[in-house]
């Protein structure tokens, strides 16, 4: 198969636990999308560096998974900045991977997995909430702006419909989702919402009860030569919390 200017082995592709991702856009009714997409293509097979970036800036496939690892990043920060003709994206994907239940019983609760039994047992879905599902990872893509979610997410799952996986033949099944809130531009990183001012608000409220906390602390300290007498009222001692020289000296 030919993805990108990686050539990779039958063998090799078969093997994996989640398909790789597609370079970009394939198919889609967004014609500005597909345009896009295909220029993306073509110049990728062209070593065009920006091309390149774009595609070096996308999580090709997943590593360590059954680690817990679910989160593929790429690179978000190369994939906004790369220099191509048309605004680039970061997406990320979610994938789940439908895993047939095992045949063999364990203890749903045990962290220990036989080491000769099939992956299934590792990857399918864990009845404990507190251990971390190895079904379902995100995957940092980077596309041309152009493409909606749902041109990503109709675009994706006809791939992994259609992809040549051995695990499909075991039953598993793959299902990708595309959320709004989990790609952005470069133009939207430029912008500060809600959740930005309220944290630097918190930021800023923080240090300025830090510095107005260790100044009373010294002028208090300074008032009296023996420290062991000096009454503190219980307005001055949750004033002290915040005091540097309280918590650090």
């Amino acid at each position: 198969c030919f993805i990108g200017s990686i050539v990779c082995s039958r063998e090799n592709e078969i093997l994996q636990i989640f398909p790789p991702i597609p370079v970009a856009v394939s198919k889609s009714s967004n014609s500005v999308c597909k345009e896009e997409s295909d220029r993306y293509m073509d110049n990728l097979k062209n070593f065009t560096l920006w091309a390149h970036e774009m595609w070096d800036a996308t999580a090709k496939s997943a590593a360590g998974v059954l680690r817990g690892n679910v989160y593929q990043m790429g690179h978000f920060d190369q994939c906004l900045t790369a220099k191509a003709p048309f605004p680039t994206q970061y997406c990320l994907a979610i994938i789940t991977a439908s895993i047939p239940k095992p045949k063999d019983r364990r203890d749903p609760l045990s962290l220990q997995f036989d080491p000769y039994k099939t992956v299934f047992q590792r990857l399918y879905k864990y009845d404990d909430k507190s251990q971390q599902t190895r079904n379902v990872i995100k995957v940092g893509w980077c596309v041309p702006s152009s493409c909606s979610t749902r041109d990503l997410e109709e675009n994706l799952n006809e791939y992994l419909l259609n992809v040549d996986n051995k695990l499909q033949h075991q039953n598993v099944t793959y299902n990708a989702k595309f959320m709004e809130v989990l790609c952005h531009t470069k133009a939207e990183s430029q912008y500060f919402d809600v959740a930005d001012i309220c944290f630097c608000f918190l930021v800023i409220l923080l240090c300025t009860m830090v510095i107005a906390a260790t100044i009373y602390d010294y002028s208090k300290l300074s008032q009296s030569k023996d420290k062991k007498l000096l009454k503190k009222p219980r307005s001055s001692k949750f004033i002290m919390a915040f005091s540097a020289r309280k918590n650090f000296l």
